[in-house]
């Protein structure tokens, strides 16, 4: 796909294809380890969304994954960084560091990074279906922190960008509660209720007169310079600093239309289709569930959740999500503790106060007089 020719729209549609896939990925993972034997251990899903989808060893993933960085007017690039079991894990609480990188007219114009823990829900047998997560509060960590944590509050130590990923077996639509739930917001009536991302660009006034023509300011065309000069009057602005700020400003405009497109794509894929396979969910709702009584349901997840999809086009692309502080992002990628993480984690085990240190306080009186009006 040629610079020219790739338009916001387009490679939008490839990111989704891309969501998709990793989606079907892990579906087809998962019914094959439940239908095989009734097993379907974390460490597969792992393997179906990580090694298999981001890591491209699916042929699939590596023909979608490399189109998103292929040259073009858009690059969107991800990076997943695993954390070590016995090493990493334990400290940050996350299962791995993900880097999504966004490249427009060969322009960085957004760089987030996020903190994953992967979590794989379960159908019970019984008369009723209920789909839970076992392991979903997990505490550990006291080789680092001197005491157990929950995973969600190791990982908010170090940024607010954390999120569960969380595979949904089949046959979790029979769970009454959880599909009850479902019912309730995806329907036509609930999507009202879905935001939009609004567009701030400042170059709108001058595009509703001219717009991308602008590139042809240079043909020296005598209705086209006569055009010039009604538009310099009207603005107040000279045509050589208009050509400058449009030069300057494309790829941040571009990339609007882009995170438009995304929010766009996200929710025409609203329904049960997209959501089961994988959901996401932040970390304070889960440390939040934890705090309120350690519920495990996943019908109790279900009303912070969206799906995997959903979450990488409107929260990562068109929303942004994600760290920007580069240091702690490419230390977060790392497999094991570096320098960066070490000196994090010690200022955060500094940040309790000395007993018996003593507190400045200051009084301020304010008086309030009362007075009569004529």
């Amino acid at each position: 796909m040629t610079m020219e020719s790739q338009s916001s729209f387009s490679f939008v549609e490839s990111i989704r294809r891309a969501c998709d896939l990793l989606a079907r990925l892990v579906w087809e993972s998962h019914k094959l380890g439940l239908e095989r034997d009734q097993e379907w251990p974390e460490e597969h899903f792992f393997s179906a969304l990580i090694n298999q989808g981001f890591g491209r060893l699916d042929p699939r993933a590596k023909n979608a994954f490399q189109a998103l960085e292929a040259a073009g007017t858009f690059r969107l690039s991800v990076q997943c960084g695993r954390h070590n079991p016995g090493a990493m894990e334990p400290l940050t609480g996350a299962d791995l560091g993900v880097l999504a990188t966004v490249t427009v007219n060969g322009k960085e114009v957004a760089r987030r990074g996020f903190l994953v823990q992967l979590k794989k829900a379960s159908v019970q047998a019984g008369k009723i279906p209920r789909a839970s997560l076992e392991k979903l509060h997990h505490l550990s960590g006291h080789s680092w922190w001197k005491q157990e944590l929950h995973q969600a509050e190791r990982m908010l130590k170090f940024t607010n960008a954390a999120v569960y990923w969380i595979a949904v077996p089949p046959g979790a639509e029979a769970d009454q509660e959880f599909f009850k739930l479902y019912l309730e917001s995806a329907n036509f009536a609930a999507r009202r209720r879905l935001g939009e991302v609004l567009s701030d660009d400042p170059a709108r006034a001058y595009q509703a007169v001219l717009p991308e023509a602008w590139l042809l300011s240079g043909l020296g065309h005598p209705e086209f310079d006569f055009l010039l000069h009604r538009l310099e009057r009207w603005t107040g602005v000279s045509s050589s600093k208009m050509a400058s700020y449009f030069a300057d400003s494309e790829a941040d405009r571009l990339y609007r239309n882009l995170r438009l497109d995304a929010a766009a794509a996200a929710r025409r894929l609203y329904g049960l289709r997209s959501l089961v396979p994988v959901m996401a969910i932040d970390a304070e709702s889960i440390l939040g569930l934890y705090q309120a009584g350690k519920r495990r349901a996943l019908a109790d997840l279900y009303p912070s959740c969206v799906s995997l999809s959903e979450f990488l086009l409107t929260h990562v692309i068109a929303h942004g999500f994600g760290d920007d502080d580069p240091d702690l992002m490419d230390a977060l990628l790392k497999n094991r503790p570096n320098a960066s993480i070490r000196a994090v984690a010690a200022d955060l085990l500094r940040e309790k106060l000395p007993e018996n240190m003593p507190l400045a306080r200051e009084t301020m009186t304010i008086s309030i007089t009362a007075g009569t009006h004529g």
